[in-house]
């Protein structure tokens, strides 16, 4: 470690400020198929539950979700999606996966569920100069 070329990271890279991220984006997941349909949940957590047990944060009644199925958690660039061992796994776009980055716009089927994936940077305030 002390070779001069080995860095330490700093924690908030790995970890960031969820009050400043938030602050600065909307994030939300939106149900488009299921008996929940147009349901919307806003993250504004590091991490946030799905699954249809009683220890989440967003609960969807669908007997082919696990309890706690899929996580979703803020890191440096975004919001990352993971899946917590289900049995029935999860789609991204059509595709399977175990984790991955989630983009704006992204489709993700979680049991008989499909939900949208939005993250929109808030605008900012407008400011007023004076010149005189």
């Amino acid at each position: 470690m002390r070779d001069g070329q080995t860095q330490k990271l700093s924690s908030s890279a790995s970890n960031p400020d969820p009050n400043q991220f938030f602050a600065k984006h909307s994030v939300q997941v939106v149900v488009a198929k299921g008996v929940m349909a147009g349901s919307e949940f806003h993250l504004k957590k590091a991490r946030t539950l799905l699954g249809r047990g009683p220890a989440v944060d967003i609960l969807i009644k669908d007997a082919t979700m696990s309890r706690q199925h899929v996580a979703f958690d803020l890191v440096a660039d975004g919001i990352r999606v993971q899946d917590l061992g289900s049995t029935n796994g999860i789609l991204l776009n059509g595709s399977a996966i175990s984790t991955a980055e989630l983009k704006n716009g992204d489709r993700l089927e979680v049991g008989e569920h499909e939900f949208r994936f939005l993250l929109e940077p808030l605008d900012r305030e407008q400011r007023t100069w004076v010149v005189e």
